[in-house]
């Protein structure tokens, strides 16, 4: 019985093995500084969305115009910076 060709394919298989384990931790990788990415966009409109709150309720005389036109400036710009 010849040995030879089964330490090939061993070898092979192992290092696809590797390879793959290999991948698998770079898109992990990759998925983690994703949902990272995501995670600061929801809390910066979290954020926003506190100080729009404390705006409002600092000056109630100023009436529901000027609180709409606040809300407004603030979506103009989340969406230029997406």
């Amino acid at each position: 019985m010849n040995a030879g060709p089964m330490v090939g394919l061993h070898s092979v298989r192992s290092l696809q093995h590797h390879q793959g384990a290999e991948c698998l931790a770079k898109w992990q990788l990759l998925r983690t500084a994703e949902l990272g990415r995501k995670m600061d966009r929801m809390i910066a409109a979290y954020e926003a969305t506190l100080a729009i709150y404390k705006r409002a309720s600092a000056a109630p005389g100023k009436g529901c115009s000027a609180t709409w036109s606040e809300i407004d400036e603030v979506e103009e710009g989340d969406s230029l910076e997406v």
